[in-house]
């Protein structure tokens, strides 16, 4: 969620305005995607509404994220609203998918990132095995 806020405050910080957040990664393509349509920021607002969520449920906690503050503040369109472009997988060529990302970002963990997905306080989604692995992933 922090991640998701300090992209925008990146991609605003960018067309000059004035951000809580240093900027960081400025020329990753989310942060990219998030500075070129108010629409692909509003999708961040989104997701992070959701992250939010969770992070409350997971971690019993009765207070959001430090974070939505800022995403209020960061509503304000700083760039124009040209709807939503395409769906970056920032990721290894060899494991993006044209047509599913979500396939595509579930098979990166599960190879690339096995050592801390792990879940808590909460069913698996999903299970993912590997091609080159017996160990099971839960996404």
């Amino acid at each position: 969620m922090l991640e998701s806020v300090r992209l925008r405050c990146s991609a605003s910080k960018e067309k000059s305005f004035t951000t809580p957040y240093r900027p960081i990664h400025g020329r990753h393509p989310w942060a990219l995607r998030v500075g070129k349509s108010d629409d692909g920021f509003r999708w961040f607002v989104t997701l992070s509404r959701a992250l939010n969520k969770e992070y409350r449920r997971r971690f019993e906690k009765i207070k959001d994220h430090s974070s939505v503050g800022i995403i209020r503040q960061a509503e304000e369109g700083h760039v124009p609203a040209l709807g939503l472009t395409s769906f970056v997988q920032a990721m290894p060529d060899q494991y993006q998918e044209t047509n599913d990302p979500v396939a595509a970002y579930r098979r990166f963990y599960g190879v690339e990132k096995s050592a801390f997905a792990t879940w808590t306080k909460r069913e698996a989604a999903d299970r993912f095995v590997p091609e080159s692995s017996s160990k099971v992933l839960v996404l």
